[in-house]
């Protein structure tokens, strides 16, 4: 099976541990705004590889007649990466330029920690306890697959995607990456440190949320219903909308969040606030 990668910015860590790319400019807070649902940024990143990926069609040894799209595996609740693959379906396809069809990779299996605060090893026990599908009525016999992902850092992630792909007998794969870390076999803390270079709390989170550019993430379910500071998430909740709270209750149900011990007093007051919701009768004018 031929693997190929598209990476937008190439980083590194400089002796002081601070994160830099090759020559790009990598804006870590616009990064991080991202990764809490700023789909502006995703659709930067997106726009930037559709640009890189057209490219490498147009000049591949073999053009393929189809591709098949995904982006990294989840259960209801998207990734972050979600919100880029969906703008670069969008400019890959627009006037047809190249066949291409998405399916989605299923994730049966959902961990209680933040993936991006796990150790390499940690990383290794949750990717073997995730089990990996597709619909039954998909194929990925000999096909050209696409990938898009926000950030490889150790690879563990990429290597479960590969097993399974291959298992799929899937002929050629192409990984597509807002940004690689060269050094990250065991810089996982890295990804933690990224993901919050500007959404550091749930104060900043507040200035996105509500706004029409925002898109639900599981990252952003997590976060809400594992803060440590119940009090502030109960006053994030009270300022919500009401569409707002029932979005992030769906997700946490469908998800099954309530299950998951380190996200149950968190989704109570979500859960609370709700039912509160469910209770207000529509005013008649």
């Amino acid at each position: 099976m031929k693997v190929n990668r598209i990476v937008l910015h190439h980083l590194y860590l400089s002796p002081k541990r601070e994160v830099s790319s090759v020559n790009t400019a990598f804006d870590i807070e616009a990064y991080s705004r991202f990764k809490y649902g700023d789909t502006r940024v995703a659709q930067q990143y997106a726009e930037a590889l559709a640009r890189k990926a057209t490219k490498y069609y147009h000049t591949s040894p073999q053009i393929p007649t189809k591709i098949a799209l995904t982006s990294s595996a989840f259960r209801y609740t998207p990734t972050a990466a979600q919100s880029i693959t969906d703008t670069f379906f969008e400019c890959m396809t627009h006037g047809r330029r190249i066949e291409m069809e998405y399916f989605k990779i299923h994730r049966t299996f959902l961990d209680g920690r933040d993936y991006a605060q796990l150790t390499p090893e940690e990383r290794k026990e949750v990717l073997q306890k995730a089990s990996l599908k597709i619909d039954q009525s998909q194929s990925l016999y000999d096909k050209t697959v696409w990938v898009i992902d926000d950030v490889r850092i150790t690879g563990k992630h990429e290597e479960k995607v590969l097993h399974f792909l291959k298992e799929n007998a899937v002929r050629e794969v192409l990984f597509l990456y807002v940004a690689n870390l060269a050094q990250g076999s065991e810089m996982s803390w890295v990804e933690h440190y990224l993901n919050h270079a500007w959404v550091k709390n749930i104060q900043r989170f507040a200035q996105i949320v509500e706004q029409p550019y925002f898109q639900i993430n599981a990252r952003v379910c997590k976060f809400l219903l594992s803060y440590p500071c119940h009090s502030a998430l109960q006053d994030f909740f009270e300022a919500l909308s009401d569409s707002r709270i029932r979005l992030f209750y769906r997700a946490a149900k469908e998800d099954e969040f309530d299950k998951i011990p380190v996200y149950q007093q968190g989704f109570q007051l979500l859960a609370h606030q709700y039912e509160r919701c469910q209770k207000i009768e529509p005013m008649i004018h």
